[in-house]
């Protein structure tokens, strides 16, 4: 269960492993130039976590230390508090599911029938991560102090930006014009532990954009996971259920 919990979170977008990205949030920006300052602005407006969206279908292959497979996805969110996560075989069989809250977590193991309940913190204290990754490999970019030594202007279409944590950085690649992250690179000061996240295909619904194509390279858990997003609503104001299935065990997670 472990394993598939892993995947679910990877691919379907939370990055698991690497506690450089611990407490991570949308802190104040502070560029020094006014041109960087108005492209951020927008990517941060264009952020799919400020609007409900559901992804319907997402297809995922991945390769996790030699073990190899394929699954699908999908994910619901309903403003930024509520957020379902559901992981199904290629046969269409639910495997598993998360749902999480601004203090609530809830995941349905189908594989030995049990639901197991608990507080978000549990993701960070098992693996290493919170609710702001999930977004993060979705394609918004989520910005603390910003590196002013940084090149803040756009050079050919991209701006690179650099944003240091508590143990680490990511460096993002924006696109000036699209207004989007179309790469992202998290690392720890004290390992050698890399992610990178590439975002390619980008998916117009009216106003707002969301990458087709996500690819992710862990390179502490030898990780490779590709997710292809095949269907997608947004804004989307659906209802978001938890369907816990009958007699299972009920257990809290510790």
């Amino acid at each position: 269960m472990r394993k598939i919990v892993y995947i679910l979170i990877i691919a379907s977008a939370i990055i698991g492993g690497c506690s450089a990205l611990k407490r991570t949030g949308a802190g104040k920006i502070q560029p020094s130039e006014e041109a960087s300052g108005a492209i951020l602005t927008d990517v941060i407006r264009n952020n799919i976590s400020n609007y409900g969206f559901n992804i319907s279908r997402a297809d995922i292959t991945y390769s996790i230390d030699g073990v190899s497979g394929k699954l699908t996805a999908g994910i619901k969110s309903k403003g930024r508090d509520t957020l379902l996560v559901s992981v199904r075989h290629t046969t269409g069989v639910e495997i598993a599911r998360i749902f999480l809250t601004a203090d609530t977590l809830l995941i349905n193991d189908r594989i030995n029938r049990r639901v197991m309940y608990g507080d978000p913190e549990y993701l960070e204290k098992r693996y290493g991560i919170e609710r702001n990754m999930i977004m993060l490999v979705l394609g918004d970019i989520f910005l603390m102090q910003v590196d002013r030594n940084r090149n803040e202007n756009c050079q050919k279409g991209i701006l690179s930006m650099q944003t240091r944590l508590e143990d680490g950085r990511i460096n993002y690649e924006i696109d000036c014009k699209l207004r989007k992250i179309t790469g992202a690179n998290l690392s720890r000061a004290s390992t050698n532990d890399r992610i990178t996240i590439r975002y390619k295909n980008f998916i117009k619904r009216g106003n707002h954009y969301i990458p087709g194509r996500i690819e992710v390279e862990d390179m502490k858990n030898k990780a490779v996971i590709r997710v292809e997003i095949r269907s997608v609503e947004i804004p989307w104001k659906g209802n978001i259920e938890f369907v816990h299935g009958t007699r299972y065990k009920i257990m809290r997670i510790k």
